[in-house]
């Protein structure tokens, strides 16, 4: 699941702030990404097998709709490209409790 996330946070070009454990099932990594990159994101993170709760859908859907207004806008003025702070806290299970690993999303621009 790991190098898989990996892949997807790298493909989209995120740079990592902080990365901590909270006990044995839980991580939290904290990275910036620019806002063109937010589609590329959510795309990486439902490839990657990362189940998200409702909350996280509505903060990346909210980051996809903002970065179309500014693609939008960016077109009329030269807008320099806008840089987000994401929060994204994993909880892995064990494999004979459930499948999946449960992640929320919490992005501010």
């Amino acid at each position: 699941m790991l190098p898989r996330l990996y892949k997807a946070l790298a493909a989209s070009g995120c740079w990592m702030v902080n990365c901590r454990r909270s006990g044995r099932r839980v991580l939290e990594y904290s990275f910036d990404i620019e806002l063109h990159a937010a589609i590329q994101l959510y795309c990486g993170l439902a490839q990657a097998g990362v189940e998200m709760t409702e909350l996280s859908h509505r903060a990346l859907t909210g980051l996809c709709v903002l970065q179309r207004h500014e693609q939008m806008q960016r077109g009329c003025r030269g807008l320099t490209p806008r840089v987000v702070s994401v929060r994204l806290r994993m909880s892995f299970v064990d494999a004979e409790e459930e499948m999946g690993v449960a992640a929320v999303i919490a992005a501010s621009a």
